[in-house]
C-alpha cells in the first residue's frame, strides 16, 4: 500500500486504491474515498504491527472485501488509513497530550491539523491520479469524489468541513460531491446520548471494569453485521 505526504513534516497517509475501472477511457467514473472507524483500519488483510497495537487481529482491513465490487459499478475505491493506523504516521505525544487536556484552543488546533491532512490527501489524489471532476452525462451526475466516513472517524470528517478555509477551492468546486456519515456514534455528531436506563451500554457503565469493557468492545461494534 502506497504512502503519501500530507504536510511539510514528513507526515504520511497510507492508502489502498483499486485504480480506474476498465471503462474509464470512455466513461467518467466516480471515486469513493472510505475512511475507517476507531477499532479497524482501512488496509488489506496483511498484518501490520504498529508501535501502539501489539494485537492486530482486529486491525486487519475493514473495507478490503468491498474492493471487487468497484469496477462492475464503474467506481474507483480508495481506502485511507488515518494517523496511528496501519503504516500512516503515528501521532506524537506532543500532539496528543495538549489535545487530551481541557484546553479548547489546543483541541481545536489538533482537529484543524487533522482536517488539513485530509484536505491535502484529497487534493493531491485528485490531481495526481487525474480523477474525473463532477459532470453530467446523459442527465446523470458522475465523476468527483464521494467521501464515506465510518463510525468515530466522523469526528475528523465533520471537523474537516468545519474548517472550510483549509479546503482547496478547486477541491470543493470540481471534485467533492458527497459526504456520507456511516453509522456514527451519537457523541461524534453531538446528538443526545441515551441514559443507561434507556439503553444499557457497558462501555458507558461506570461500574464496569476496563477488562469487561474491552471484552465487549469488538462484538458490540460489529456483531450485528456478522
Amino acid at each position: 500500500m502506497p504512502l503519501v505526504p500530507v504536510d511539510d513534516n514528513v507526515t504520511v497517509f497510507q492508502y489502498e486504491d483499486t485504480g480506474p475501472p476498465p471503462t474509464s477511457d470512455t466513461t467518467p467514473y466516480t471515486t469513493w474515498v472510505l475512511i475507517h472507524g476507531i477499532q479497524f483500519h482501512s488496509g488489506t488483510l496483511a498484518v501490520y504491527l504498529s508501535q501502539r497495537q501489539e494485537d492486530t487481529d482486529n486491525n486487519s482491513g475493514i473495507f478490503s472485501k468491498l474492493l471487487p465490487y468497484a469496477a462492475p459499478n464503474n467506481l474507483r475505491r480508495v481506502h485511507i488509513n488515518l494517523r496511528d493506523n496501519g503504516q500512516s504516521t503515528l501521532c506524537a505525544d506532543e500532539e496528543l497530550v495538549p489535545a487530551l487536556g481541557g484546553d479548547k484552543e489546543a483541541q481545536v488546533a489538533f482537529m484543524k491539523c487533522r482536517g488539513l491532512e485530509l484536505a491535502s490527501f484529497l487534493a493531491w489524489f485528485s490531481q495526481h491520479e487525474h480523477i474525473p471532476p463532477m459532470q453530467e452525462v446523459g442527465g446523470k451526475r458522475v465523476g468527483g469524489l464521494c467521501l464515506v466516513v465510518w463510525s468515530g472517524a466522523n469526528a475528523f470528517g465533520l471537523s474537516f468541513f468545519g474548517f472550510a478555509e483549509i479546503i482547496p477551492r478547486d477541491l470543493i468546486e470540481r471534485y467533492l460531491r458527497t459526504y456520507v456519515i456511516l453509522d456514527a456514534a451519537p457523541t461524534v455528531i453531538s446528538a443526545p446520548t441515551l441514559t443507561v436506563e434507556e439503553m444499557y451500554n457497558i462501555l458507558l457503565d461506570p461500574a464496569a471494569t476496563s477488562e469487561q469493557k474491552l471484552a465487549a468492545w469488538v462484538p458490540k461494534s460489529v456483531g450485528r453485521y456478522s
